[in-house]
């Protein structure tokens, strides 16, 4: 149900039984690949209640899934061409899972590099090629999904903002405010959500960052109810009270 494309499982899927972290699904299956050992590693988990043994279960029935299927094999739709490399690999998985209908619900990617404190750029250098890159990872996503993408929707969100000024290597330190976007299905898009709090140093706050006008959760959570049906927001995020933002349709 739940896949992140990582060496380790993000937060965001932490305790969920049915997530899976991989760095790629061409290397997740057995060591092995024979039939006693399958069936031993079945007996071990077969009977057993607790998280460990369902976990086990779940994983024996994803190598079984994937080794139907073959995602080696896999041939993007519409003359979609992925940049080659982890982002452009992992969305390449992504679109390869969904198109099989293995009931995935929810993908992770988490995309490193995003540090610019020296030499960050403006229309040339470190920080535009991060983002003409990504730009292109998710553009042949979408081109590689075609109709499909009326089902699936895309958030992408930084761990953390750029303070305002430059500083003395060209790039920018760690900040506050940032930005969050999202594509595909069920977003209502051609424009900007929230309030700008404007660039004067007045406007700004701490040492020179921008204001935090709008909480991430209120973005997700109303991700998880329009396009995931999510029964109970209270258990996803105990004690928030999420700010109405309509940026996704019912």
């Amino acid at each position: 149900r739940a896949v992140a494309f990582s060496s380790i499982m993000p937060d965001s899927l932490g305790g969920a039984t049915r997530a899976l972290a991989v760095e790629s699904l061409e290397q997740f299956r057995l060591s092995q690949n024979d039939a006693e050992l399958r069936s031993a590693i079945g007996a071990l988990y077969r009977d057993g209640d607790d998280a460990i043994s369902r976990s086990g279960r779940e994983t024996l029935k994803v190598l079984e899934s994937l080794q139907k299927v073959n995602p080696a094999a896999y041939q993007p739709d519409h003359g979609a061409v992925y940049p080659n490399h982890f982002t452009g690999d992992a969305l390449r998985q992504v679109a390869f899972l969904i198109k099989q209908d293995l009931g995935l619900e929810v993908a992770c990617l988490d995309i490193g590099g995003w540090d610019t404190h020296v030499a960050q750029g403006q229309t040339e250098g470190w920080l535009p090629s991060l983002l003409g890159d990504l730009g292109r990872c998710l553009a042949a996503f979408r081109q590689d999904m075609g109709g499909e993408m009326a089902k699936v929707t895309v958030v992408i969100q930084s761990e953390f903002g750029r303070r305002l000024a430059e500083n003395s290597g060209f790039g920018t330190d760690h900040g506050a405010g940032g930005l969050m976007m999202a594509l595909g299905g069920g977003v209502k898009g051609g424009k900007v959500y929230g309030d700008w709090p404007g660039l004067e140093p007045a406007q700004l706050t701490g040492p020179g960052d921008l204001k935090i006008t709008t909480d991430y959760r209120s973005v997700l959570s109303e991700l998880l109810d329009r396009r995931l049906a999510t029964p109970d927001l209270a258990t996803v995020f105990p004690g928030f009270r999420p700010q109405p933002m309509n940026i996704f349709a019912t």
